[in-house]
């Protein structure tokens, strides 16, 4: 009876090697081998169906580590994270590692996605979403940007939907990159979208810093208050200090509560002040200038804010530091300190 003691022998090491069946090994060791051969196929059967049911999770990890491994050896670069401590910098370093034909498709997903030329952060935001769903190899990914570029985003948010929901542990960075991307076109879905990685990553800053705005302008001004307090309490650079601080302070222009507004936005100008003094040579320290500035210009006319917006504006300019895609600008500052006089 050479095969039942050879089966016995094979039942024995399968459960030893199984985790899952752990609470069998008591039997297979104490048993006769007839008995433990007999319970052969039943743990031939449970095994196959574990290595179904876990060969994805498993594929998904494997894959990870080998990653991680080959990008501690310098043989890969990591795919780039998005980063609460520098947002600029984060997104300058995804921008440096594309290709010339990455440029173009970037340039012109940009040019259909863009919705926030306004706003730094959404802007910011939006360019970090497209340059990773460029970056993405995933089949969904290449389908949310053809669609994007016959013009039918719901197809193109459907397709990232999806991705997301398959996702694992970059689930959280799949909706954000979905909500930035619907940000300023279907707020209903922006909204859901950062609500979902907010699920998955409850304290990120830059995901409250969106589900702050979006709440605002849904018009539950309740979540949107605690949103950006959460967002006080996440910050991890005093640039996201600044942010936080004009977030509350948005919110409490919408209750009506100006003086509380006003605390608000000169504590975020006061965070810029030091930036800038700290850091002159950097344009994005100044352009947060302006930022602060022209909030509470929107609060407080007749102060002086576009004057002090429109000079820092000007002093750009002249050495050459103001971006194109933000002479707008310019004559925006220019316009409002007129009127302001």
């Amino acid at each position: 009876m050479d095969w039942i003691a050879a089966t016995a022998e094979w039942v024995r090491h399968a459960v030893a090697g199984q985790q899952a069946l752990a609470a069998l090994a008591p039997f297979v060791t104490a048993a006769p081998d007839w008995a433990v051969a007999f319970a052969g196929p039943f743990v031939l059967v449970f095994i196959v169906l574990w290595t179904v049911g876990s060969a994805r999770k498993t594929a998904a990890d494997t894959a990870d580590t080998l990653h991680k491994g080959a990008a501690g050896l310098g043989l890969v670069k990591d795919k780039p994270k998005p980063a609460n401590v520098d947002q600029v910098e984060a997104l300058k370093e995804q921008l440096a590692e594309m290709s010339a034909r990455d440029e173009q498709r970037y340039q012109a997903l940009l040019s259909i996605i863009q919705t926030g030329r306004e706003d730094a952060v959404v802007a910011q935001a939006q360019k970090s979403a497209v340059a990773g769903l460029i970056a993405d190899a995933s089949p969904e990914s290449a389908e949310a940007e053809k669609d994007f570029l016959a013009g039918d985003d719901q197809a193109a948010y459907a397709a990232l939907e999806r991705e997301a929901r398959a996702a694992a542990e970059d689930a959280a960075e799949k909706w954000r990159r979905l909500g930035a991307l619907a940000y300023g076109k279907d707020t209903a879905r922006a909204l859901a979208a950062y609500e979902k990685a907010h699920a998955a990553q409850p304290e990120d800053f830059w995901t409250l810093v969106f589900l702050a705005r979006l709440y605002r302008q849904a018009g539950k001004l309740m979540q949107a208050k605690e949103m950006a307090e959460r967002s006080r309490r996440a910050v991890k650079s005093a640039r996201d200090e600044s942010v936080a601080e004009d977030e509350l302070g948005d919110v409490l222009v919408k209750t009506g509560d100006l003086s509380g507004a006003k605390q608000r936005f000169e504590a975020s100008l006061a965070v810029r002040d030091r930036l800038a003094a700290a850091n002159p040579g950097s344009a994005e320290a100044q352009r947060d200038l302006i930022v602060s500035y022209a909030k509470l210009a929107g609060v407080f006319p007749g102060q002086g804010w576009w004057r002090k917006a429109h000079e820092t504006a000007q002093k750009l300019a002249a050495e050459g530091r103001l971006a194109p895609a933000d002479e707008w600008i310019l004559d925006h500052c220019a316009k409002h300190a007129a009127e302001d006089e």
